[in-house]
């Protein structure tokens, strides 16, 4: 589906964003969207834990099903350490985010696309959505994913 993402005037810093690109504000209560609009990093996030088959991955095949996303056009790709801790809330917990916004995030690791500075070659920054830590793990760590993308493409 190539919906094009309709831009709303910014008085918030998320919006959910429908299947036709429609984005309604973050305190909508539907749960139908399928990506959030954080407007501060012009990047829309999915809401949803990505795994394979239903089950956690290891950093290699979260990648491939991350980029075959094909929501709001594709081109989505795994998040780095810092987009995915942008969602973390303090004041969650189990998982530690907004669940209006991302409904569908599992309380467990996500590996991200960052390589941890000590073995880049295999190991990469992990956000654990339970209690919202950041670690570096080991490549064979089996976790999810959080794909995001560019905002308007």
């Amino acid at each position: 589906m190539n919906a094009q993402l309709k831009i709303a005037p910014a008085t918030g810093q998320y919006f959910k964003v429908l299947a036709d690109g429609t984005q309604v504000p973050m305190t909508d209560q539907r749960t139908d969207h399928v990506a959030v609009l954080d407007t501060t990093r012009n990047l829309l996030l999915y809401p949803q834990s990505i795994g394979v088959n239903g089950k956690r991955a290891r950093q290699e095949k979260l990648k491939e099903a991350v980029a075959g996303l094909d929501v709001l056009g594709g081109n989505w790709r795994m998040a780095d350490v810092n987009e995915a801790a942008s969602i973390i809330r303090r004041d969650r917990h189990d998982p530690a985010v907004d669940t209006n916004l991302f409904p569908g995030i599992k309380p467990g690791w996500h590996a991200t696309s960052t390589p941890a500075a000590w073995a880049p070659a295999s190991a990469a920054w992990f956000v654990y959505f339970n209690d919202g830590g950041v670690v570096d793990g080991n490549l064979d760590y089996e976790g999810w994913a959080l794909a995001v993308r560019p905002a308007g493409q």
